[in-house]
């Protein structure tokens, strides 16, 4: 390794500066010599704390072997519906279902209220940017049941039922557009707020705008 930078290193000779005289004398080289000796036998301007680095054997350091895998088996892992959300809804609500209240509806401890009523159920299909999700009908149901059974936690009432394909593609085909969407919805939220149990925190959205 120190051929190139070493005169001589190739027949086992190099050249060391004497003490203080700065007279030159041939000196043997062994490369089992102290890493200092080697130090100062290297002439180029080399910060020493890197050549020291260079002069310590591989082999007296000391290996340890790595599960590449481990971490990967102890991450999360997101299911279809799950990856969806992340993909096409996380992006404004939150990974989490957690959003700026007055500009993003929170989802987080929320969504679950909108299956109180069957007004609230279509309302949160017939959004616009839902019902025109491009995923299959399968595919939007369980993305639907994910936020407001996972994601809405308890605010999911008691003897709330899952969407079904069939009920997606029946809702979705009457979507919210000609509707002024912030006054709909806070009809609905109202409505939730006042016979569901709905935190009235729910109505902050939309007062931005």
């Amino acid at each position: 390794m120190f051929a190139n930078i070493l005169p001589g290193a190739g027949r086992g000779t190099a050249r060391e500066a004497s003490g203080g005289g700065g007279a030159l004398q041939a000196t043997r080289f062994r490369w089992w010599r102290t890493p200092s000796t080697i130090l100062r036998m290297v002439p180029l301007p080399v910060p020493r704390r890197i050549l020291l680095l260079l002069t310590v054997p591989l082999w007296t350091v000391p290996l340890q072997a790595h599960d590449n895998y481990a971490a990967e088996r102890n991450a999360v892992m997101l299911d279809r519906a799950q990856t969806k959300f992340m993909l096409s809804c996380g992006g404004c609500h939150g990974t989490l279902g957690e959003s700026p209240p007055l500009s993003v509806p929170v989802l987080r401890g929320r969504a679950g209220y909108f299956l109180c009523t069957p007004q609230g159920r279509e309302y949160v299909i017939r959004l616009p940017n839902v019902s025109r999700a491009l995923m299959s009908d399968a595919d939007l149901a369980a993305v639907m049941n994910f936020v407001t059974f996972k994601l809405g936690e308890h605010s999911v009432p008691g003897k709330a039922q899952p969407f079904t394909a069939a009920e997606v593609a029946e809702i979705r085909a009457r979507p919210l557009n000609a509707l002024p969407l912030n006054a709909f919805r806070r009809k609905v939220v109202k409505t939730l707020v006042s016979r569901c149990g709905a935190p009235a925190d729910m109505l902050d959205y939309g007062k931005l705008h």
